[in-house]
């Protein structure tokens, strides 16, 4: 209804939960203190249809520390909206929990604030850990040599950095050797010490730009957060430009002989709970030289 909200739950187990929140607009004595980045027990039931309805919340960590400074609360959103995107509904992933409380935690005590941009690339770093897509930054990606003083790039596709001897890649980035140090020592800091990261200058200006096609290529789906810090912080931080990759896959990997997709069509991009699929809908698959592999009545979507 048009007094309700949408809460997103990042469980204990780390996987994520939609959940109603009924007449959240109306009253705001129902639940009180429950507000973005908390951590609370929540009692859910189900609704009339069987989704989800926040019935009581108790919190035990408020994290008031992040509302009066607009820097952490954007640093907050910046990790909640990556973590958002990283998590999945019915997929547990308990690192990825512990890595957010971590996260919001260092935040609001002050870990974050004499080096803010360099705390982004350390959790970034580490959330890409936690998935499992961590990329090389001691040897090259694909050839796994050492790349100490050799001639770097920073290949996305490939998983990370790439020396001289790894296949051309025409979208991979340039990289100074002094950054791929500095992103190496960020991902095995603490987040609450990333402070004293020595980093240089442009140094992180070129980890934000590799590290933000990574992360677009892996996880992020929206920049909202990263815009709005992007505005607080000195001119040049977290470039806000949106970049869409397709990650051909890292180092070793071998792809399947064969595909299965699977899902749904729907008539809208953003479908609720009781949104009708398409019924009756055919699809074609190609691969990368346009000749047709699969044609049938089942209809998949890759983004319903």
């Amino acid at each position: 209804g048009d007094a309700d909200r949408m809460a997103s739950l990042l469980l204990d187990d780390g996987s994520r939960m939609e959940a109603r929140i009924a007449q959240a607009r109306s009253s705001r004595r129902r639940f009180g203190g429950l507000d973005l980045h908390v951590l609370g027990s929540f009692e859910l039931l189900p609704d009339r249809k069987g989704r989800p309805r926040l019935a009581s919340v108790e919190i035990i960590a408020g994290h008031e520390g992040l509302r009066a400074d607009p820097v952490r609360a954007a640093l907050a959103a910046h990790v909640a909206e990556l973590t958002h995107a990283a998590s999945q509904e019915g997929h547990p992933l308990p690192e990825l929990f512990r890595l957010a409380c971590a996260a919001i935690g260092a935040i609001e005590v002050g870990s974050a604030d004499a080096a803010p941009r360099s705390f982004c690339a350390g959790f970034e770093l580490k959330l890409l850990h936690v998935l499992g897509v961590r990329p090389a930054l001691r040897r090259c990606a694909c050839t796994a040599e050492p790349i100490e003083d050799l001639p770097i790039r920073w290949s996305t596709r490939e998983g990370g950095v790439v020396g001289p001897n790894a296949p051309i890649d025409l979208d991979s980035l340039p990289l100074s050797g002094a950054a791929a140090r500095c992103l190496d020592r960020a991902l095995h800091l603490p987040l609450a010490s990333q402070g004293s990261a020595s980093w240089t200058a442009a140094a992180l200006d070129e980890a934000e730009r590799v590290m933000q096609d990574f992360v677009d290529a892996h996880v992020r789906r929206r920049r909202r957060a990263a815009e709005f810090l992007a505005a607080l912080l000195p001119a040049g931080s977290l470039a806000a430009a949106l970049a869409v990759t397709l990650v051909a896959g890292c180092a070793g990997y071998e792809p399947p002989a064969t595909v299965r997709l699977q899902g749904w069509l729907y008539p809208s991009s953003s479908p609720t709970q009781d949104t009708q699929t398409v019924s009756g809908v055919t699809a074609s698959a190609y691969d990368d030289d346009g000749v047709l592999l699969a044609e049938g009545a089942e209809p998949f979507s890759d983004s319903p």
